[in-house]
């Protein structure tokens, strides 16, 4: 095979191939990372999706507090007893104004079922219409009151199906512990009640579909127990007929998952709803045969587990083509820089190698032409091995031309010594100054002979420093290799750092929101004292009244006390100490309005600093999620980076191994050179014996005149070996 078309086949069909498997590979390690991401983003969408369904609970919550902290509610309780019925009840002044208080907040309601209370000692729930409860019924042992005792918050019961107009509905029911005296938070020994709604999860399940349908996802939401209060999978199912849905039972997340999927294990099953229950957390799945990105995380109080799905090719079939792009376009360009250095190669060095093989070629075929040369257009060792090469088949034209001269100059000779055997001792002498002439042409051709094994040890040297530049090359790319991976760990580095970053300011969104939440609480609990201090100055302002009236009675009784005269004297006295206490009352009234007024004034204060701190987190809110924003892009950023360093690394190690293929060429180069310059010093050991041997051919002229007898002989061999030489050296063209 030609070196020029091994040239095509190393620089073009290998670098096809290794491009591939290049690509190939960088494809798979960016699926492993794009399956990260993917997981990643899916949290941080989980956050926000938990924080609208969290809100939909929080509002209830809200409202079941506002039920259980009714004054009237607390007052009820003081009011009953067990014995009650419902006469009794419903002629109860309490009764009636808790069940007014009570009406007007469940009208605001429109997916609450029916709200009540139950209290401790008493069976019967009470509501705002009389509840048709068995006889049996102890509200005191009904799981809303229990679990709310029991948690001393807020408490939620699993999900049951009720029927309402002939359509089957999910419901739940919540419960809020009512302490004793109104207090606000208490122990669990202070609960003297619970108020309890029955809620409708009609609106929590429109919520779930509408953020399907505005992110393209799947959402499902279960309680503790596995019991689905929303599956936008199984919804999916059950409208095409492939499961059907119970009207008499909860169907569970393993049931669903082990119905779809009959080959999968219920343990397995039941360990991976174990493992979304224990936190916030993503993982890669097979379902229906697709792999799917899961996310997951416990809300409202670990009551409920929540997770959010999506396929993986959907979520990343942009970033998955994109990586490919880019891939293939790296490969083209990396094809495209071989294929040029593969031309230029050619027409540099190959050509010029071409050039030479075909001068060597004219040289010792054909008519032996001494008269070509080769073109010479580079400064490079191959243009000074050109320029070697003309000089040498010059001065090899020179020793031709002269050997032909001496040839023929022989031949002359041989005419003479043929012609006359009496001018034999002429003809000796002539041959002697032939040999004299022959004598300092090959001493010529000695040096010259000489200069040109100095030219070759000079192209040998140049070759030894050619292959230390090349070593050099190869050290300084393998020390920029190493830099480059150093810069790619530091670049992992900095991306741990900024994913742990992120997560922690993500949290403390979550907790400046919830910092939020907890001022405007406060600024409602701040709304309900003036209402309640609104009703101590009403009272105040009843004792100032009865104080008057006590006041002006007793001026009555003083009045009848002096028209009755002695008998009446003990009856002033006491009117004068009614007076006296009444005048005591008025100024305790007085002291009470002008303190109320005071603490409603620092009441109004602590409320306008309650508002400024609830606008305050609102700001810090905000700053804190422009942070989230700037942490993620820092990290695309810096994933970007990372992609470009390994594609600096990989055209680092592409250039290493095209030095070491260079570095072998020239030491093939070298050995050539090596062998030249070792026959070049065979032929000038030679040079130096027919010096010597010339010096004794004219040392031994005299003995030949002292063998004039054997000349005729020799003359005939003589014209012999002159005709030979003709026939050799006449093949060589000089001009």
């Amino acid at each position: 095979m030609k070196l020029n078309q091994k040239l095509i086949l190393i620089n073009v069909a290998l670098p096809i191939f290794l491009v591939a498997l290049i690509v190939s590979v960088i494809q798979v390690n960016n699926r492993k990372d794009l399956e990260v991401r993917a997981q990643e983003e899916l949290i941080f969408q989980l956050d926000y999706i938990a924080s609208k369904m969290e809100d939909q609970i929080t509002e209830k919550v809200q409202f079941l507090q506002d039920q259980a902290r009714l004054h009237s509610t607390v007052e009820l309780y003081y009011a009953i007893d067990n014995t009650d019925n419902r006469e009794s009840l419903e002629s109860n002044p309490t009764y009636v104004r808790w069940a007014e208080e009570f009406a007007g907040g469940e009208a605001q309601e429109d997916d609450v079922i029916q709200t009540y209370v139950g209290y401790k000692g008493i069976d019967r729930a009470l509501s705002r219409s009389w509840l048709p409860i068995p006889s049996d019924y102890d509200s005191n042992t009904r799981p809303w009151y229990t679990e709310t005792v029991a948690a001393n918050d807020m408490g939620l019961t699993s999900p049951y199906l009720y029927a309402d107009l002939d359509n089957q509905n999910m419901g739940v029911s919540m419960g809020f512990p009512v302490y004793e005296r109104g207090v606000i938070e208490g122990t669990s020994e202070q609960i003297i009640g619970v108020a309890g709604i029955d809620l409708d999860l009609v609106d929590i399940r429109k919520t779930a579909m509408a953020l399907e349908e505005e992110y393209n996802l799947v959402v499902g939401l279960y309680d503790r127990n596995g019991a689905i209060l929303y599956d936008g999978d199984y919804e999916a199912m059950v409208a095409a007929d492939a499961v059907e849905r119970s009207d008499t039972e909860m169907i569970t997340f393993v049931d669903f998952i082990h119905g779809a999927d009959p080959s999968s294990p219920r343990e397995d099953i039941e360990g991976l709803f174990e493992q979304m229950k224990s936190g916030q957390g993503s993982f890669l799945t097979d379902f229906e045969g697709q792999t799917i990105v899961v996310a997951h995380m416990p809300i409202i109080g670990d009551h409920w587990v929540l997770n959010i799905s999506q396929p993986f090719a959907y979520r990343a079939q942009a970033l998955i083509r994109q990586s490919l792009i880019g891939n293939i376009v790296l490969g083209s360009l990396i094809f495209v820089i071989l294929l040029l250095s593969t031309m230029f190669i050619r027409f540099t060095v190959i050509k010029n190698i071409v050039r030479s093989s075909e001068a060597l070629n004219m040289i010792s075929e054909g008519d032996a032409d001494l008269t070509v040369s080769m073109e010479v257009h580079t400064k490079d060792e191959i243009g000074k091995l050109g320029e070697s090469f003309n000089s040498f088949v010059g001065k090899l034209r020179g020793w031709v031309i002269q050997i032909k001269g001496v040839i023929n100059s022989t031949d002359e000779v041989s005419s003479q010594v043929s012609a006359s055997t009496e001018e034999v001792t002429a003809s000796v002498e002539e041959a002697r100054a032939i040999l004299e002439s022959m004598d300092s042409e090959v001493s010529s051709l000695d040096t010259n002979i000489a200069q040109t094994v100095s030219s070759i040890e000079q192209i040998n040297s140049n070759m030894t420093s050619m292959d230390s530049q090349i070593a050099n090359q190869a050290s300084m790319v393998e020390e920029s290799t190493a830099a480059i991976t150093e810069m790619i760990a530091s670049l992992a580095n900095v991306s741990q750092v900024t994913k742990t970053k992120q997560k922690a300011t993500a949290d403390l969104t979550h907790r400046a929101d919830e910092g939020k939440q907890q001022i405007e609480d406060t600024a409602q609990v701040f709304q309900k004292v003036v209402g309640y201090i609104g009703s101590i100055n009403e009272m105040a302002d009843t004792i100032n009244g009865i104080a008057s009236q006590t006041n002006l009675l007793s001026m009555n009784a003083a009045i009848e006390a002096a028209h009755a005269g002695d008998a009446g004297k003990g009856f002033a006295v006491v009117s004068e100490e009614i007076r006296k206490l009444a005048e005591t009352a008025s100024e305790s009234s007085a002291s009470i309005s002008k303190l109320i007024k005071d603490v409603i004034n620092t009441i109004g204060e602590t409320d306008e600093s309650v508002k400024k701190t609830a606008n305050f987190f609102v700001s810090i809110s905000t700053e804190i999620t422009d942070t989230v924003n700037a942490f993620a892009e820092i990290e695309h950023a810096i994933e970007e980076l990372n992609t470009g360093s390994r594609q600096v690394l990989q055209a680092s190690e592409e250039i290493s191994t095209v030095t070491i293929n260079i570095q072998s060429g020239s030491n093939e180069i070298k050995n050539g050179t090596e062998a030249i310059l070792k026959s070049s010093g065979a032929v000038k050991e030679i040079s130096h014996k027919v010096n010597s041997g010339m010096s004794e051919v004219t040392a031994g002229n005299a003995e030949i005149l002292k063998a004039m007898q054997l000349l005729v002989d020799l003359s005939q061999k003589l014209d012999q070996i002159v005709g030979d030489l003709k026939t050799q050296f006449g093949g060589f063209k000089v001009e």
